[in-house]
């Protein structure tokens, strides 16, 4: 493991490993990426929240995105509220360099 990713899983759970460490190797814009994300989601969502990395694919499709799962004590109409800011605030100024292969949603637990 890299010395990126060991700094990855000290801030997410990331339940397939070696599968999101092969995509951020495809895809090096996203390691910077992912080592800002915990200081814009903590700044919106607070500090109760857990971070988790999943790769999602479409084989028929042919598509492959990580997804940031942002769980939350808060309700699901308040997660769509500070989704909506944390997407305003941070992710629209990333957008035109993760070219459709990150994408991030808020869960209630």
């Amino acid at each position: 493991m890299n010395e990126i990713l060991d700094n990855l899983t000290e801030v997410y759970e990331i339940p397939n490993l070696n599968e999101v460490e092969k995509f951020i190797a495809q895809t090096p814009d996203l390691n910077s990426i992912l080592e800002d994300a915990p200081i814009y989601i903590d700044k919106i969502f607070g500090e109760d929240n857990n971070k988790i990395l999943e790769i999602h694919s479409d084989p028929e499709a042919e598509w492959d995105e990580l997804f940031l799962i942002i769980q939350t004590p808060y309700s699901p109409q308040e997660n769509i509220m500070l989704e909506k800011k944390l997407f305003d605030s941070w992710f629209v100024n990333i957008s035109n360099r993760i070219n459709n292969k990150f994408n991030f949603i808020a869960e209630s637990v």
